[in-house]
């Protein structure tokens, strides 16, 4: 695993850990909200700064003195990421002053090695910038005030960070994106946590617990792969807070810049029509779509029978995306999934020279002739584009094309070209 230098950023709940990333990174990606807690894993995003690149690890607020279990869990991430950093942001909040539970967070902090910039957000009067002087007492040195909100002084917290980071080996460069997508509590994070090999995001039994897009880059096959691990996406029927609407709108953006969805499905319960919408929306936004049927460990042998005949029949619409059984709790079937994604890869990059591409449309031609699409003339065909693949089509009577005459010209294409899974753009023009 090759990653850039790592500075987490923690504190208690509310101080401004989000709106400080999202300043940084010049983003709204993260959910920021006055509302204790709304960041529930750690979620990465890479920063550029002055040229330096690093991953600024936004962790959920740390409530030491929280006995439930989902606040514990973010406990447990938050130290993951103080011991993976390079460097610690400890933020605390200028307004509210020196709270108890900012002495617990420092307490935290003190067993771990590494190096801590106290940072005082929320000094938005620069005049202001000596009523933070009760921070002394936590023992990090000099606080650092800033206003997250207003970009007051982040410059300069920036200059100090940068110069304390490890010297980097080289730009990140991903070759290929991943977007984990499904609905909520199908395995999605034990899945990615699984091809990792760490626990990097919480895993719970309650639905809805990854409410962010969480980044990971990993070295696969001499490839940079970036793996977007999402919140479940539901349906209005389903009812969600503000936080979960704005998490699904996420999830959307996350399928726009990937290339290949893991569009996940909880193998030992039914497909439903919301697995299927998921597909479509990521077919529409370019991706390459793979439908992972995960606790397949769970089923006996007479259930698997019908589950694929139940993803035979649901998917049908979506046949040419690949089917593939795993088990995120025990790891079967990982390895043919990996091996589908990298294939899919390779089709997606896969270039068609216009000779093949004409002798193609001849034969699509006589076919169209019985297929019921006579008053078109096919006259020129190429790929103009790849990741998706993109082609153009020249053709008199443009106006008559029908939406089954684009699918039967794609299906053409699939079936000899091998775009299994890629999703093919077809362009139709008027012929002069």
């Amino acid at each position: 695993m090759i990653r850039l230098p790592v500075v987490a950023v923690v504190g208690r709940p509310n101080v401004g850990k989000s709106t400080l990333i999202n300043r940084i990174c010049q983003s709204s990606e993260l959910v920021v909200q006055e509302k204790p807690g709304s960041t529930r894993d750690r979620k990465y995003m890479v920063a550029d700064w002055r040229g330096r690149l690093f991953q600024l690890v936004d962790t959920g607020g740390l409530d030491l003195r929280s006995g439930e279990k989902l606040h514990q869990d973010v406990v447990r991430q938050a130290t993951l990421a103080m011991e993976e950093a390079d460097l610690i942001l400890f933020l605390v909040d200028g307004k509210e002053g020196l709270l108890p539970s900012d002495l617990e967070v420092a307490s935290a902090l003190r067993k771990v090695t590494k190096l801590v910039f106290l940072v005082v957000n929320k000094i938005d009067n620069p005049e202001d910038q000596y009523s933070h002087m009760e921070f002394y007492s936590l023992g990090f040195g000099d606080p650092i005030a800033i206003s997250a909100l207003h970009g007051i002084g982040v410059g300069d917290l920036l200059d100090g960070v940068v110069k304390y980071l490890p010297v980097k080996e080289g730009e990140l460069k991903v070759d290929l994106s991943i977007a984990i997508v499904g609905r909520p509590n199908v395995g999605k994070s034990s899945l990615l946590n699984r091809i990792l090999g760490q626990e990097r995001v919480i895993v719970s039994n309650l639905p809805g617990t990854t409410r962010d897009a969480i980044d990971t880059v990993v070295k696969m096959d001499d490839l940079m792969v970036q793996f977007v691990d999402t919140a479940g996406i539901r349906t209005k029927k389903s009812g969600y807070d503000d936080v979960d609407y704005y998490s699904v709108i996420r999830t959307y953006r996350s399928l726009e810049r990937g290339q290949i969805a893991l569009v996940v499905i909880d193998g030992s319960t039914e497909i439903s029509r919301k697995d299927v919408t998921i597909g479509w929306e990521a077919l529409k936004r370019g991706c390459s779509i793979i439908f992972v049927l995960n606790k397949w460990d769970k089923l006996a042998e007479e259930e698997r029978l019908a589950m694929n005949e139940a993803a035979t029949e649901k998917l049908a619409d979506l046949a040419f995306a690949p089917v593939v059984r795993v088990s995120a709790k025990t790891g079967m079937g990982l390895n043919k999934l990996l091996k589908t994604i990298f294939q899919i890869f390779q089709e997606r990059s896969k270039k068609i020279s216009t000779k093949k591409l004409n002798e193609l449309l001849q034969e699509i031609a006589q076919k169209a002739q019985t297929a019921g699409f006579s008053a078109l003339k096919l006259k020129y065909m190429s790929q103009i584009k790849t990741d998706p693949p993109t082609f153009i089509l020249f053709l008199k009577n443009v106006s008559k094309a029908s939406e089954p005459f684009r699918r039967f010209v794609i299906n053409n294409l699939r079936a000899r070209f091998g775009f299994s899974a890629a999703p093919i753009r077809l362009i139709l023009r008027e012929a002069e």
